[in-house]
């Protein structure tokens, strides 16, 4: 606008106009040069701790430091974390003087929340411009889900699966479980030709490791199975609490979700906090109507143990049966539908081989897996 003026006055020797204009063209151009100059901090921001689970406290720690030789100006600072916004008052600093402010991080759900970076806005002493720069990077907290202290597996199946505990164990650790159909990539030489030839169907002989209880956890996170988000929540609650259980025992787990398809995490993982991590992010995503049975197909050619378990929303009776697939792989199926809080759950069916229970909240799970129901 400034420059209309000026340029319209002058070719309109209108001097009224140019005089408002130079002051605008003149305005302008101080508060550029004002904003050309980069506040001289340093930020180093402390995360305490970097991992909590719900509801524990964690805090956030900014040092600011002015690096120059001369005392700094008062600025005003924004420091973001999740949907929350701190606003941070930077007084005048002296030379290599440091602020330090403390702050709560939001802990009370479930999350993986970046913090900072900080953002240092400064603006003109005319109000005209106005520049953002961004200090200090930024880290990430993790709120693991919460969870409770279970047995590695139902406490009815423990005993069984644990297996012989004498060094001299005639069959060592390798065990007969039963007979099963064919699947592409199992030994042939695990073939048990009298049975095929008596059925006309391929069978082979199903072998499990007794040694250690090797379980896969297979959380259900399609959108569609949760319009409660708490029930999602319950869901991810009872996942994270056997993947602990498991660490804790130092027995063998694999975490598996719907919507990926497959494992979350590479086979050979052994450190709980990653997986904890990838559940304190995990949300509910879409998912194409077949991808609880694409999901239960691959586990059942793929995957291996002695356990798998089922992790998933408001009880479908009509994907119940198709858990009963992971009986390829799984000599132990368990089954475990989260419903809403005050719900009644409706009867669950019987399916051959299938364990299944339905659970509320973290401590209706914890009672069933602990008390023996799911037999």
């Amino acid at each position: 606008m400034g420059g209309l003026l000026l340029v319209g006055g002058w070719v309109a020797g209108w001097p009224a106009a140019v005089v408002p204009g130079v002051a605008a063209v003149a305005a302008l151009a101080l508060a550029a040069l004002f904003l050309r100059s980069k506040p001289s901090i340093e930020v180093r921001r402390t995360l305490t701790p970097s991992r909590v689970t719900v509801g524990e406290s964690a805090t956030g720690q900014l040092e600011i430091t002015n690096p120059d030789e001369r005392t700094s100006i008062r600025q005003i600072a924004h420091e973001r974390f999740g949907d929350h916004e701190l606003d941070v008052v930077i007084p005048r600093l002296a030379a290599g003087e440091t602020l330090r402010t403390t702050y709560d991080l939001p802990t009370w759900r479930r999350a993986v929340l970046a913090v900072g970076p900080l953002q240092v806005r400064r603006g003109d002493p005319f109000g005209l411009v106005r520049s953002d720069r961004s200090y200090g990077g930024s880290d990430l907290l993790f709120v693991h889900p919460r969870r409770v202290a279970v047995p590695p597996l139902p406490s009815n199946l423990l005993r069984s699966l644990e297996g012989p505990t004498a060094e001299t164990a005639p069959q060592g650790t390798i065990t007969f479980h039963t007979l099963r159909e064919y699947v592409r990539g199992d030994d042939l030489r695990h073939i048990h030709w009298r049975t095929t030839a008596r059925t006309g169907t391929l069978m082979v002989r199903q072998l499990v490791d007794v040694s250690y209880p090797e379980l896969t956890v297979l959380l259900d996170d399609r959108a569609e199975r949760y319009p409660d988000p708490a029930v999602f929540e319950t869901a991810v609650e009872v996942a994270a609490s056997i993947v602990q259980a498991c660490r804790a025992a130092t027995f063998p787990v694999h975490l598996w979700s719907t919507t990926h398809g497959g494992a979350l995490l590479g086979r050979h993982s052994e450190h709980l906090t990653a997986e904890l991590d990838v559940l304190a992010g995990i949300q509910p995503q879409p998912g194409s109507p077949g991808a609880f049975t694409a999901t239960v197909e691959r586990a059942a050619r793929e995957a291996a143990g002695t356990a798998a378990v089922v992790v998933t929303g408001p009880l479908d009776a009509d994907e119940l049966p198709r858990a009963a697939t992971l009986q390829r792989r799984f000599p132990v199926v368990v089954y475990l539908g989260c419903e809403a809080t005050g719900a009644s759950a409706p009867p669950m069916p019987t399916v051959a081989g299938v364990r299944a229970a339905s659970v509320v909240d973290l401590d209706d799970f914890a009672a069933i897996w602990s008390s023996g129901a799911l037999s």
